[in-house]
């Protein structure tokens, strides 16, 4: 590009990137806000993540997912921001797939619980955990 256009492109692109990485990390929370809430009333996980506040939101799960979020940026700053996105990308996806592989286990304890081991339930289930675990494996893969 020349000079003049990547004078004024640069602070343009760079705020969208910040945007960008920005807006992946607070869908992730909010994400996992609502799975940890939803997966407490199924008495999947602790009860005192499901506390919601005066408007009802999962006021704990989405704490707990922030602070976690937090962490993450923090321990993984890079100069390069591309570099910075792609990994802050790869990780909270591998993060999400973690909690679709831990609700697809649920799946399983849920079927068995209440007898409805269908061959579709079965077949469903696990198709979903064979994708869950091979994207595991290859975003790990791609971290390194």
């Amino acid at each position: 590009l020349p000079h003049s256009v990547r004078i004024y492109a640069f602070p343009i692109i760079s705020g969208l990137a910040i945007f960008l990485i920005l807006g992946s990390v607070y869908s992730w929370i909010f994400t996992t806000g609502v799975v940890v809430s939803d997966a407490v009333q199924e008495k999947l996980f602790p009860q005192f993540l499901g506390s919601k506040n005066r408007f009802g939101a999962p006021s704990t799960g989405l704490i707990v997912s922030s602070m976690i979020s937090i962490i993450f940026v923090i321990l993984t700053y890079q100069d390069n921001m591309k570099d910075h996105f792609a990994f802050m990308i790869t990780l909270l996806t591998l993060l999400t797939f973690i909690i679709y592989l831990a609700i697809n286990l649920s799946f399983f304890k849920i079927m068995t619980q209440k007898k409805q081991s269908t061959l579709y339930n079965v077949t469903i289930g696990s198709l979903s955990l064979i994708s869950c675990i091979t994207a595991i494996i290859i975003l790990t893969y791609n971290l390194q």
